[in-house]
């Protein structure tokens, strides 16, 4: 006799890993064309980091603003620009460079540091003061 509840659940068993699998591949990061390397913060016990590389760069060329919970760096880079230079690869971006990084939602925007060594910016943030784990002591009434 004809089961239609045992067809059901045999295609169940087949087509369910395909759908998983097809979840998993749309949940995983996707490479961006241009081989870009996306920056994001990372918590850490002081509050959150972000490292981005900025070859070349000075700090005074540096243009770092917060607007609506994200970080905005903007800077130029001039090298490779001489004339009568032939290059045959390029392996810096010359121009302007614009970055965005979205704040950490319990991040204070006030507290935002940045500081620039051996070609890398460092952006540190700290939480919000009220959102700071504070102990309360109790004392004997």
């Amino acid at each position: 006799m004809f089961n239609p509840l045992w067809i059901h659940t045999d295609i169940t068993r087949t087509m369910e890993p395909i759908f998983e699998e097809f979840a998993r591949q749309l949940a995983a990061p996707v490479a961006s064309p241009r081989g870009r390397h996306h920056v994001a913060f990372e918590a850490n016990e002081d509050g959150w980091e972000a490292r981005c590389t900025a070859p070349g760069v000075r700090a005074e060329d540096l243009d770092i603003r917060a607007e609506g919970g994200v970080l905005h760096v903007v800077y130029k880079t001039a090298h490779g620009e001489e004339e009568g230079l032939r290059l045959h690869r390029k392996e810096r971006r010359v121009g302007e460079i614009r970055r965005r990084l979205a704040l950490p939602r319990d991040a204070d925007p006030e507290t935002i540091a940045a500081s620039l060594r051996d070609g890398v910016l460092t952006l540190a943030v700290a939480p919000l003061a009220a959102l700071t784990p504070k102990k309360i002591e109790v004392k004997h009434a």
